[in-house]
């Protein structure tokens, strides 16, 4: 008794050399064709945000933020 997912190297390779012939190859390419600049779009938006959102963000101890804070280092000793 085989395996039901076994393959064999028929089968592989039919599958590998119809490919080009199938609809759902070209659907797939569509989606990565799609995908691709979105994501690049999201990524050159989403990091400079993020940078500038935590770059921006009050320090707790920094006199400069806080005139009458005291500096983190001094407050170790």
């Amino acid at each position: 008794m085989t395996h039901p997912t076994a393959t064999t190297p028929r089968s592989v390779a039919q599958a590998f050399l119809t490919a080009p012939v199938r609809p759902q190859t070209y659907k797939n390419l569509a989606y990565l064709a799609l995908q691709f600049p979105l994501g690049v779009a999201y990524f050159v938006l989403l990091v400079p945000a993020l940078a500038f959102g935590l770059g921006t963000l009050p320090c707790s101890c920094c006199s400069a933020c806080r005139p009458s804070a005291r500096c983190c280092s001094a407050s170790r000793r």
